[in-house]
């Protein structure tokens, strides 16, 4: 009698455990559709939220991933002064992977939270001490290198083959950003090898604008660069519309700027970027570690091109520059 118990008792256990193993086998194969994730965007502008949501969830989506089936995505924004407050916000809801749009919102989550994956899009991530290289970052970070200071002299350079005659040149900086700095190096060296003589003009908020134009035209600037940032992306219309009314010619940081009035748009194509970070989030959530995850650097550059803008401003572009235009607004 106790040897039939005895048998009954390791036949169950055996059973048990079976039905462990299957359910543990089935859970690691279960499709990423059934798995609900949660995916965190902290921004400095609206509009670099709509740019993740009509590039990045897509590509997403792809992958297997979807908004509203088996992941949860949070959209934050706020100005520099207010991003604390998001980062408490988004933490509360405990994402497994951040998404940020610049070094400022970078820094606010890794001043909260060393444990939680990130997939970062902005300036040099090994240089602002995100990660320690980009073949392997290490750490909880990822993500996309726009080389935002290191194009600023080509975008000097491409204004100038715009604007040959003009040689004082204005840049408009985000004195809060802190790529200001490495930003400013690259434009100086450029203007010093082009023979242009730089004059920067530093704003902290958009309220700031009016009078950095007003600056710049008693400086009697003859064409503008605006630096690449988060900041001035989101208020592309504003400041060409700025630069239209002091009679400056601009050159800003994406091709579709471009598109908002700015003369000139150059930077790497922000569609690939945002489709390759989305890429990268897809890893990280099928169990990948962010700091296993190559930093990515850009391979493809657009030059938007504003005709309406040129023809406010009277200037007829060098065919060489219009050459080079993989968008035109007319």
């Amino acid at each position: 009698m106790l040897w039939g118990v005895t048998k009954l008792i390791r036949v169950r256990l055996m059973a048990a455990c079976c039905m462990l193993l299957c359910a543990s086998l089935a859970a690691r194969a279960q499709p990423p559709e059934t798995r609900p994730w949660r995916l965190a965007v902290l921004a400095t502008t609206p509009l670099s939220l709509e740019v993740t949501r009509t590039r990045m969830l897509p590509a997403l989506a792809r992958l297997g991933f979807v908004d509203g089936r088996n992941l949860g995505v949070s959209m934050y924004w706020g100005e520099i002064p207010e991003l604390p407050d998001r980062v408490r916000a988004l933490l509360q809801e405990r994402p497994d992977v951040v998404f940020t749009t610049g070094s400022d919102t970078t820094q606010a989550v890794r001043a909260q939270s060393t444990t939680v994956p990130v997939v970062y899009f902005g300036a040099d991530p090994v240089g602002q001490g995100f990660a320690a290289s980009l073949a392997r970052p290490g750490g909880m970070l990822t993500g996309i290198s726009i080389l935002a200071a290191e194009l600023e002299g080509k975008r000097l350079d491409m204004l100038h083959q715009a604007l040959p005659g003009r040689r004082r040149i204005g840049a408009l900086m985000y004195a809060p950003s802190p790529d200001r700095p490495a930003s400013e190096r690259e434009m100086r060296r450029t203007a010093a090898t082009l023979g242009l003589e730089l004059r920067l003009f530093d704003v902290a908020t958009r309220e700031g604008f009016p009078a950095a134009f007003a600056a710049m035209q008693e400086a009697r600037i003859e064409a503008l660069l605006i630096m690449a940032t988060p900041q001035f992306f989101g208020d592309a219309a504003q400041l060409a519309r700025l630069a239209r009314e002091a009679q400056l010619p601009t050159i800003c940081e994406w091709a579709s700027m471009a598109g908002a009035g700015c003369l000139l748009g150059f930077g790497p194509d922000i569609d690939d970027l945002r489709r390759r970070a989305g890429s990268q989030v897809a890893r990280i959530l099928s169990g990948v570690p962010p700091g296993d995850i190559p930093i990515e650097l850009p391979t493809r550059y657009t030059l938007g091109v504003n005709l309406r803008t040129a023809q406010a401003l009277g200037i007829t572009l060098p065919a060489t520059v219009m050459a080079q235009a993989d968008d035109v607004f007319e």
